[in-house]
């Protein structure tokens, strides 16, 4: 048992534990603050012709766990408490241990790259008794002291494959969660003639709680190998004060395509596809996604309108750039969304594909980033293709390089320190508060970026 209570793994003020009052679960990249309510109940044994008595009793449960992203230690700490009960007073109630040696509440790493690979349960170094008594006061229960205790789990360097070279074949999962199995010393009050019964289960099931999902990986240009909280969908946001023709055009296919929400929450996420030799098809998103979307038409256009017949992306004259002068070091880029670098861009067939353009670019919504005569910068329809649906599943726009280049400058770091690994979800948030006054319901989307 240890000496002194164990300090929270977590020490942000978003995860004090308020043991006894609601609150919400909360989980970042590397840390987790989960909070449970644990019901135990004994019954009697059915009888026939007699009553059947259950006792039982509630327990606020904290629980917190931190991964390391540069590192192989998954540090985990408990607390709980009685909230509820109704046992009779004075018996040792529930016990999680307290020298019962059915009883447990363990710490349980589901993996055989977890600690001696062996996949067992380590038990939880606890300060304070594991064990409650019956008996309420009022709506306090009599015994309602607090136990807590820590645990720390180690990657022990496994991976899925040892001599692979894929991000699936350097990483692994690694699930962690609380095993409780509760006892009880207070007997069942006897049959009417002082026969003496027994609970109908005397080993309850084990209460498995749900717990989080560590992954830890090698990937060499992320450093020193280390450990991240999977289920958690992080969130990459655009410098939109920076680059505001990026973000309406990532917001316009967002907020009024085909493809409405993708992106934006963790039922719809963006899926990350590393480059090739990394992702587990060999595939080259760089080239084959954006080569479908982006590939350039240089046949003739119709003089008169300019219009393109076969919808290849061709560079608009009036797409404003921003050269250093006399450098003129800006160019025209394709700008798509979604993304080349995700399993969403229309760009990348079936069957791996999860959002395919059947003609590729031909069928993105088709925009321009233009300077117009009185110096304001707009995002507008590229007259020389097909109006736009707000069906299209994708989006393609002329647009300066160091506006396309320069939004998505800070991702390769973004993912550097979030161990973005092949298929991990993340959102985009293309500053969703800069449009709050556009309103896509209107036929024609015309509105202003407002900085909030």
């Amino acid at each position: 048992m240890a000496d002194s209570p164990p300090d929270p793994v977590v020490k942000q003020d978003w995860c004090k534990p308020k043991v006894g009052s609601a609150q919400q679960s909360l989980i970042t990249r590397t840390e987790a603050c989960v909070y449970y309510r644990v019901d135990v109940r004994w019954s009697t044994e059915v009888i026939p012709g007699v009553d059947t008595t259950t006792y039982g009793a509630q327990f606020d449960l904290a629980w917190q766990a931190k991964t390391d992203p540069h590192g192989n230690e998954i540090k985990t700490w408990v607390q709980m408490q009685q909230i509820k009960t109704t046992f009779p007073p004075g018996d040792r109630a529930v016990l999680f241990g307290d020298g019962d040696p059915d009883a447990m509440i363990d710490s349980f790493c589901y993996s055989t790259a977890c600690d001696d690979g062996s996949q067992s349960s380590k038990a939880i170094d606890f300060f304070g008794d594991l064990s409650w008594d019956g008996g309420m006061n009022g709506s306090t229960p009599i015994d309602d002291h607090i136990a807590t205790g820590s645990v720390t789990h180690t990657w022990n360097g496994n991976t899925n494959r040892a001599t692979g070279e894929t991000d699936r074949d350097k990483s692994i999962d690694m699930p962690v969660h609380l095993v409780i199995y509760p006892q009880t010393d207070t007997e069942p009050p006897p049959l009417p003639d002082g026969t003496k019964r027994h609970w109908e289960d005397e080993q309850p099931v084990p209460l498995t709680q749900a717990g989080i999902r560590v992954r830890c990986d090698k990937v060499a240009s992320y450093g020193d190998p280390g450990c991240v909280q999977k289920l958690y969908v992080p969130t990459y946001k655009f410098n939109t004060a920076n680059y505001p023709a990026a973000a309406a055009h990532a917001w316009l296919i967002q907020n009024k395509s085909g493809v409405t929400g993708m992106g934006k929450t963790r039922d719809n996420p963006l899926q990350y596809i590393p480059p090739k030799g990394r992702n587990h098809l060999d595939y080259a998103p760089d080239i084959t996604s954006r080569d479908a979307i982006c590939s350039r038409y240089r046949g003739k256009k119709a003089t008169d309108t300019g219009w393109v017949p076969r919808r290849a992306f061709v560079p608009h004259l009036r797409t404003a750039l921003y050269h250093t002068i006399p450098l003129l070091d800006d160019e025209v880029n394709c700008d798509e969304f979604p993304f080349a670098s995700t399993y969403q861009s229309a760009g990348m067939k079936i069957p791996e594909g999860k959002n395919p353009a059947p003609n590729g670019g031909a069928d993105c919504m088709q925009t321009v980033a233009a300077q117009t005569d009185d110096g304001t910068e707009h995002l507008l329809d590229d007259t020389r293709y097909d109006p736009p649906a707000f069906t299209e599943n994708c989006g393609r726009s002329s647009m300066s390089g160091k506006v396309n280049q320069g939004s998505m400058s800070r991702f390769g770091e973004f993912a550097r320190q979030l161990r973005l690994v092949d298929e991990d979800r993340y959102l985009l948030d293309p500053g969703n508060a800069w449009f709050r006054g556009c309103d896509t319901s209107k036929a024609d989307l015309v509105c202003t970026m407002t900085k909030p």
